[in-house]
């Protein structure tokens, strides 16, 4: 294994690490707040991509998400862990940008990816619809 493959095999271990760390944060924080469902859609394209919306419930009642800050762990290839305070907002678009790059390194390169996902508060599940997208080929043969 090449020295770039096992920094970047360790930092995936880090990466991991920090998300199941952030997960508990995040969903202490949701469930102090009364909410019981967060959906959160991204789309990237073309080397860039982000959040696009997010919505919180209580019920089937969309409601705000709850103000204050979240202690959360961040890691950057080929960084440490390191601890962080942000808000609710920020530490859930980042437990969901780092699940993407967990799950789908490179989610926003080229024609990118598409999706949602929803954070059961109840059941501590967050589930991730992905839709990676590309160009396609249609090939077909004529005479003239």
């Amino acid at each position: 294994m090449s020295d770039f493959e096992q920094e970047y095999q360790q930092y995936h271990s880090r990466l991991n690490e920090c998300i199941t760390a952030n997960k508990a944060a995040v969903f202490n924080a949701l469930e102090a707040g009364g909410i019981t469902s967060v959906v959160v859609r991204f789309d990237g394209v073309g080397d860039s991509g982000d959040i696009t919306d997010v919505a919180a419930f209580t019920g089937e009642k969309p409601v705000d998400l709850p103000q204050g800050n979240v202690e959360t762990l961040t890691t950057q290839y080929p960084g440490p862990i390191t601890n962080a305070t942000q808000p609710l907002a920020d530490a859930l678009a980042q437990i969901c940008l780092d699940g993407l790059e967990s799950i789908a390194p490179g989610w926003q390169n080229n024609d990118g990816a598409t999706g949602t996902f929803t954070l059961d508060v109840a059941k501590r599940v967050i589930a991730l619809e992905l839709g990676q997208q590309f160009t396609d080929v249609s090939w077909s043969s004529h005479e003239l």
